[in-house]
């Protein structure tokens, strides 16, 4: 529809002009009209004139020569020619929008469909490209404590979907928080990947062990038990077939109830994939 502003707004200002034109016209017409008419009955004898005493003589009085009846007659088929056209015109002008309008009505029309087909399209395509796409989750994933001032995960990933996974990297990053806090994560905000990417293929298990160093602070917390802590990260993939880049996001924290259980929750707020 934006294409078409700049076409409707060409033709209203050229109807603008032509009706504009057509007043111009009528309205000069009407003038030499009058005119013509105040010629037509001006007389140069000027009033109360003596008439001469010779016999046999009489003076005239200075009328419209033919020539001049005729330059008039003339003049007034000229303008009601002229007036002829500009009507015909304005018809023709009129007639000429208004099938203008129309095809712009279709046209808009055809596009909408067009789009809305080209939409469907593409749903489609997307969809298809979905089923048969490769979808990364998380299958298994343990806290193993503290090592070196290093917190150790081991987290075990799956590729649930139809066609492997190539180019497969993961990132990852820890929070460690108070019990009653939970640490909120932006959307899509992935730490960086780390190197050596994998291929994943389908339903086939991909181990991670992750570690990662603590502050004394952090250190504190877990060993007091006062703290809870955070693991956060995305798997970066790309489609077979259509070689997009797909990710999931994940987010894990522990403990979730006791100590002992190594096992960690998935944190819903941060599990995602596109």
């Amino acid at each position: 529809m934006k294409l078409l502003k700049p076409l409707f707004e060409s033709i209203r200002r050229k109807w603008a002009l032509l009706v504009s034109d057509i007043r111009k016209l009528l309205e000069k017409t009407r003038v030499n009209r009058k005119q013509n008419k105040a010629s037509s009955n001006y007389s140069t004898e000027p009033p109360n004139t003596p008439k001469p005493d010779h016999p046999g003589f009489e003076t005239s009085t200075t009328s419209p020569s033919a020539k001049d009846e005729e330059w008039q007659k003339k003049q007034e088929r000229f303008w009601e020619r002229q007036i002829c056209c500009a009507k015909v015109l304005n018809w023709i002008t009129i007639f000429g929008t208004v099938a203008a309008f129309g095809g712009l009505y279709i046209l808009h029309g055809t596009l909408q469909v067009s789009e809305r087909a080209a939409d469907a399209a593409k749903e489609a395509a997307d969809a298809a490209a979905a089923s048969t796409a490769p979808w990364i989750v998380a299958d298994i994933a343990e806290y193993r404590g503290v090592v070196s001032n290093e917190a150790v995960f081991y987290v075990v990933l799956k590729n649930v979907g139809r066609l492997p996974a190539l180019e497969a990297s993961a990132g990852w990053e820890i929070t460690v928080v108070p019990m009653d806090e939970l640490p909120t994560y932006k959307a899509w905000a992935c730490p960086k990947a780390g190197p050596s990417p994998a291929i994943v293929p389908v339903e086939k298990p991909w181990k991670i062990y992750i570690s990662k160093p603590l502050n004394t602070l952090q250190m504190k917390m877990l060993a007091s038990r006062t703290g809870r802590i955070f693991l956060h990260g995305c798997a970066t993939y790309r489609d077979v077939l259509t070689t997009r880049d797909r990710i999931t996001e994940l987010a894990f924290f522990y403990p979730l109830g006791m100590w002992e259980d190594q096992s960690m929750s998935i944190d819903p707020r941060h599990t995602r994939m596109k």
